[in-house]
């Protein structure tokens, strides 16, 4: 017989500070590159390798659900994450960081922002840590926000100038 809880392994748990935390929809987020985050209010973000095949969309709802086996087991208690994998996985625990450092609120968006911007400028893992690197990577961040903004409030009508009460 298995604990009520679930042990917790193959990840990495990060701190932030919670008031940069974003409420969402589903705290629960599967990544396009194959890593995972359950996203706390209180500041703690999960960041966790997704295995192959040991996520199901439930379409109506919206809810990624474990695949369970004929045992009640999820099934990938015994997965061993890659080299590869493990490295997503602390590309993407180092962009949490660089944005905590940066007070950027924390979002799945802001997440994948930073690690699309790591990425495209070819930095190294270790490398992300330093300050200057930190630096470039939330500017990266704030331009792509920015830009969005911008787009957004042109699409919704926002005016940009105050003519005054009466004018």
């Amino acid at each position: 017989m298995r604990p009520a809880h679930a042990r917790v392994q193959g990840g990495v748990l990060v701190h932030v500070a919670p008031s940069l935390m974003k409420r969402l929809k589903q705290h629960f987020h599967r990544f396009d590159f194959g890593v995972s985050a359950i996203f706390g209010m209180n500041g703690n973000v999960w960041v966790y390798c997704t295995p192959p095949g040991a996520i199901e969309t439930d379409e109506l709802n919206d809810v990624a659900m474990p695949i369970a086996t004929e045992e009640g087991d999820l099934g990938h208690a015994e997965y061993v994450p890659t080299a590869e994998e493990r490295e997503r996985v602390c590309r993407v625990r180092n962009c949490l960081v660089a944005l905590d450092a940066a007070y950027i609120a924390v979002s799945p968006t802001s997440v994948q922002a930073a690690y699309d911007a790591s990425v495209k400028a070819g930095v190294g893992v270790r490398e992300m840590l330093l300050p200057e690197v930190r630096l470039q990577i939330c500017q990266t961040i704030l331009e792509h926000t920015a830009g969005e903004n911008d787009r957004s409030s042109r699409a919704m009508g926002a005016h940009t100038s105050y003519d005054g009460p009466g004018q």
